[in-house]
């Protein structure tokens, strides 16, 4: 049983802070408690939270642990099963890349574009013997009404994981209108990945690539567009490579421009990665201006082709082999 009772105020059993949330969130909705104390470190706050204002609205203690009943249940309907998310829990790339659609705005744009002529609003209405909370219609909340704002920017995706999660379960109490939300990204996500990846050159395992691209796209993109700082918050930029090769996916696959621009952005990008590594193997690299007899030009190209290697390359090693010899004299 999710509620006991003792001394005639109901007790909330839920250890899981998430499902406590959503418990807390409905009351905030329905106006039983005020949304600007949304964020507690514990569970125990939550719980407190909920059970006195519930105490504060519904006298009757039989009438009270009922209503908490169904706010359990509505809440718990509202949450998305493990299988649901589990493309998401499966690619740190994905759940980037949801994070940052929901971080800038994006997510709901879904919505939008199915119902721009609708005055359809998403909502949900929870019928109990309460008339004060009956017929409930509402606006999805955002990433700064659900208190996201104070909470620090994840940086790994275990800690970016939770936080979706708890967004999807949270911003609507309407779970059609979330699923067809989720089961749209996700049909972006497979198409994006899957058949037109164009960020697939990107070397995960290259630090100073990831770290390069990384920083083109935030000069190119977040500073451009104004992205860095949303809902009057700074989006933390990423610190190491792992996260800065995510970060590159999530904001370039929610730039929203034509194919044509992001084809030309890539285009240059990889031009300039090219510049970027040819300036470096040059700069390690000497230059030998030299003239040398047609005969033994003529037994180089000998060599050349014995040893299957470019003359430069042939070069190289027969120097090299004649050092070592010498030096192994003692010369």
């Amino acid at each position: 049983m999710a509620v006991h009772t003792t001394g005639g105020d109901p007790l909330l059993k839920i250890k899981d802070i998430t499902l406590l949330k959503v418990c807390r969130d409905y009351l905030v909705r329905v106006g039983m408690l005020n949304g600007s104390e949304t964020c507690w470190p514990n569970v125990e706050g939550y719980v407190s939270d909920i059970n006195r204002s519930v105490h504060r609205y519904i006298k009757n203690t039989e009438m009270r642990n009922e209503f908490i009943r169904q706010v359990i249940s509505n809440a718990k309907s509202q949450c998305f099963s493990s299988d649901s998310v589990n493309w998401l829990r499966e690619s740190p790339e994905a759940c980037c890349w949801l994070w940052v659609k929901i971080r800038v705005g994006c997510f709901h744009d879904y919505f939008r574009r199915h119902h721009v002529n609708d005055n359809y609003m998403p909502g949900s209405t929870m019928h109990t013997k309460y008339g004060s909370v009956e017929k409930i219609i509402w606006e999805p909340l955002g990433y700064k009404n659900l208190g996201f704002d104070i909470i620090p920017e994840p940086s790994s995706h275990e800690a970016r994981l939770r936080l979706v999660i708890e967004y999807l379960n949270r911003f609507s109490d309407y779970f059609e209108y979330k699923s067809k939300l989720l089961s749209s990204a996700h049909i972006e996500w497979t198409n994006i990945y899957s058949r037109i990846d164009q960020l697939r050159w990107l070397d995960r395992e290259n630090e100073e690539q990831c770290e390069w691209v990384w920083d083109y796209i935030y000069s190119n993109i977040l500073v451009k567009y104004k992205w860095e700082f949303i809902d009057d918050t700074y989006i933390t930029p990423p610190i190491v490579p792992h996260e800065k090769y995510l970060y590159s996916y999530a904001f370039f696959y929610n730039w929203l421009v034509p194919d044509s621009s992001k084809e030309l952005f890539v285009y240059k990008i990889k031009n300039a990665w090219g510049q970027k590594k040819f300036r470096k193997k040059k700069a390690s690299k000497r230059s030998i201006n030299t003239y040398i007899d047609v005969d033994v030009g003529k037994k180089l190209d000998e060599l050349v082709g014995h040893y299957d290697l470019t003359i430069h390359r042939t070069i190289e090693m027969l120097i090299k082999k004649e050092y070592e010899r010498l030096k192994g004299k003692g010369i």
